[in-house]
């Protein structure tokens, strides 16, 4: 068998090799056509994953001529406006084209653009970029696209590449669409006729002044508007024997694509006043970070067991009579006039839902469809309802009850068979609501969470938590070789690295997870030394090595600062626990620091210095000045006094340069929640006003973007009226085409040699 490595570079005697799916697996690659064979060219093209970026030689003129135009119409408007503290506008709204009128910005911007356009004409219409893809993997996207009786999809969880007969993805289609309760076939399209109806409901909120002008002309729909379009993505996590054909064709996940429909913008309208009802259950779980916020102080028995529910299929058996009800009743607890008519548009926005499919026009008759931008809210608020109306009437509550949209968590405390009549209750509460559970006795897996009872439980009764990978994760990150900006791949395994400590309460467990991500990576282009490095840096926030003591008294004899010295390894706040991993002691000169409060353990200050000692020296001289700050303030309040004080170093940047202590400071602030919950007055210097310059990746770029920043140096340093103006210039990237635009075939129509770029889903 040939290795990984083999396959990631083609030969003349391996390129047209079939392989077999145990090789495939081993790349992220999935075949479940019956007469389609991958060969290694085509493996090694899609192990790459969709989201490869193939580099682009040609200049993209065209593109950097309109991200300059936009770029100086926002440099004009920052120079124009002296008020950034404007007040807050409406989000649903048509962006403005407004372009201020000559003399009511400084000459010298338009000396800018013509400075940039010059630029541009210099740059040469190609450069010499190495190839990232070979001469065998272009070849491959050519057979790939003009294959029209494949599919390719990205699997439903752990970023595999299926592959399958047009044939099967259509039965497993059509096969759900046929499911009466939830689809029917329709002879034309319903949305031109809804357009009329949304339009009336919003003319009506537009005279009772509910809404504004720009308002209803960014939410009022039209005819000409796309069609939605119904697509899968296959579960291949689930058993295979479990499959629709066992073995063969795996269940999808049903999509109806809602972007630039007629009523795309209503449905952000619809999610935007459903959001804050969403949140506000008792059950309630934002993600995994608040999961592992609500579970790590939870103590119970070594006998208790770890179960967690599905509801099966949530978006379509959601009864779309239950849904408005449980909306209708959040509403009622905070009424508002603009309610009645979110009602409205939400029911014509569930029963007008139609797409289409292979040619054939449908209409979803009960249930709401992922792709809706307010179904997450709407399940949530649903689900909830259901749990008030029936969570009361079992006779044996969970220790905990948790849920995430469609999973929901609990621990038991009882006997193992009353949690049969718990199950039984919820389970025929409403005969559209179907649970599977899973009971544990040891571990068990939530989100992306393993929690279990290890040493941690063994000695405090408090689970211990790890990263679960499921078995078909594939760890397919974005391929080194990729067309994107350097800095986004260090960033994609810093994120992942982060998310590992965040998870891992043990250091061999981030070990053993960071492990397994390396492994699927060096194949992908990844240097150990580029992986090594980055894990060196990010391990030390959560798992400080023993040489890391925290901050320490200096110990010199008439130190006034050292009795408010605190060595602790952690700070406790309001929701967690944050670890440091600083050295330090009184004479530090450029650090982060922390002032807490004896009394109030949770009450922070975060601030920065380049001399520690003066800087504390001072603060301490403020509060028996009785100064007006918040800081001082606190330790001059009643039954508080400067013994209340302990410091602590929180970070010692790398160098005293303003503005990475005034990042460093702000990450610290929000870290800590000091500004919120806490004694710092605001959220820390920032850059002042950004002004984005928008261009496609391209190494020609940073010619322009340099052009810009050298500019305003001068410009600001030449003009005592703009000196101070916070204006600060910072890239984008506009997004490069991928593979996945190049493959994948949203509509299954077949490749048109007129448009042969076809849509991505």
């Amino acid at each position: 068998m040939p290795s990984q490595s083999n396959l990631l570079k083609p030969s003349s005697t391996t390129s047209k090799k079939d392989l077999d799916n145990e090789e495939l697996k081993k790349l992220g690659i999935l075949n479940l056509s019956t007469h389609f064979k991958i060969k290694s060219h085509h493996a090694n093209l899609l192990q790459k994953g969709l989201s490869f970026v193939p580099v682009q030689k040609n200049t993209p003129t065209e593109q950097f001529s309109s991200g300059i135009d936009k770029f100086v119409r926002n440099l004009k408007i920052k120079f124009t406006n002296f008020n950034f503290n404007q007040q807050q506008v409406s989000k649903f709204k048509i962006p403005s084209n407004y372009i201020p009128y000559p003399g009511s910005y400084p000459p010298d911007i338009d000396q800018l653009s013509i400075l940039l356009k010059q630029e541009l004409r210099k740059i040469p219409e190609k450069v010499n970029i190495k190839e990232n893809l070979t001469k065998e993997d272009r070849n491959a996207i050519k057979e790939l696209k003009d294959k029209s009786d494949i599919v390719i999809k990205s699997a439903d969880k752990g970023s595999a590449i299926v592959i399958m007969d047009r044939k099967d993805y259509v039965f497993e289609a059509e096969r759900q669409l046929k499911i009466n309760r939830h689809y029917r076939e329709i002879d034309e399209p319903q949305f031109p006729r809804n357009c009329e109806i949304f339009n009336r409901i919003l003319n009506e909120m537009k005279l009772k002044g509910l809404i504004s002008s720009k308002e209803i002309n960014f939410l009022r729909t039209t005819q000409d508007a796309r069609e939605r379009i119904f697509y899968l993505l296959p579960k291949i996590h689930k058993e295979t024997n479990k499959w629709t054909v066992p073995d063969k064709i795996p269940p999808g996940r049903p999509i109806v694509s809602d972007v630039n429909s007629e009523s795309y913008a209503i449905s952000k309208f619809i999610d935007y006043h459903l959001a804050p009802y969403a949140t506000s259950h008792p059950a309630y779980v934002k993600n995994t970070y608040d999961f592992l916020d609500k579970i790590q102080t939870i103590k119970t028995h070594p006998n208790a067991l770890l179960i967690s529910l599905d509801v099966e299929s949530l978006y379509t058996n959601i009864d779309n009579e239950m849904g408005i009800r449980a909306v209708t009743e959040k509403f009622a607890t905070d009424p508002k006039p603009i309610h009645k008519y979110i009602i409205k548009l939400l029911r014509l926005s569930l029963e007008g839902n139609d797409f289409i499919f292979d040619g054939k026009h449908y209409l979803q008759v009960s249930g709401t469809a992922m792709g809706k931008k307010f179904a997450p809210h709407y399940a949530d608020i649903t689900m909830a309802y259901w749990e008030a109306n029936n969570l009361t009437r079992c006779e044996n509550q969970p220790r905990i009850y948790l849920r995430y949209l469609d999973d929901i968590f609990m621990i038991w405390e009882h006997p193992r068979e009353t949690f049969d009549d718990f199950f039984n209750v919820l389970n025929t509460a409403h005969p559209n609501i179907k649970l599977k559970s899973n009971i544990q006795e040891t571990e068990l897996e939530f989100l992306d969470v393993l929690i279990y009872k290890g040493d941690i439980f063994n000695q405090s009764g408090t689970f211990d938590t790890k990263v679960y990978f499921k078995p078909t994760d594939s760890h397919a990150l974005l391929h080194k070789q990729s067309f994107h900006p350097n800095h986004t791949f260090a960033g994609i395994i810093k994120s992942q690295l982060v998310r590992f400590g965040r998870i891992c309460q043990l250091e061999k467990d981030f070990d053993e997870a960071t492990s397994i991500l390396f492994r699927a990576l060096y194949p992908r282009g990844y240097s150990k030394r580029f992986l090594r490095d980055i894990k060196s840096k990010t391990k030390v926030q959560f798992f400080p090595p023993d040489h890391l003591t925290g901050m320490k008294p200096c110990k010199r004899p008439r130190c006034s600062i050292c009795k408010y010295v605190n060595t602790d390894k952690t700070v406790n706040t309001s929701s967690k626990e944050v670890k440091l991993f600083a050295n330090g002691n009184c004479d530090t000169q450029v650090a982060i620091y922390l002032i807490s409060c004896k009394q109030c353990p949770q009450t922070h200050y975060v601030g920065q210095t380049i001399n520690l000692r003066g800087r504390i020296l001072s603060h301490l001289s403020s509060i028996r000045k009785n100064s007006d700050k918040k800081i001082h303030q606190h330790f001059k309040s009643p039954n508080h006094s400067l013994a209340d004080i302990s410091i602590t170093i929180l970070e010692i940047p790398k160098s005293n340069k303003q503005q990475l202590l005034d990042r460093v400071e702000k990450q610290w602030i929000r870290k800590i929640d000091s500004f919120h919950q806490g004694l710092n007055s605001d959220l820390g210097n920032t850059q002042g006003d950004v002004c984005t310059f928008i261009l496609q990746h391209h190494p020609t770029s940073q010619r322009l973007v340099k052009i810009a920043r050298d500019w305003l140096d001068d410009f600001k340093s030449n003009s005592s009226r703009f000196k101070k103006h916070p204006v600060t210039i910072i890239k984008a990237n506009a997004r490069n085409k991928n593979l996945s635009q190049h493959l994948v075939r949203a509509m299954l129509k077949d490749p048109n040699p007129e448009d042969p770029d076809l849509l991505s889903t």
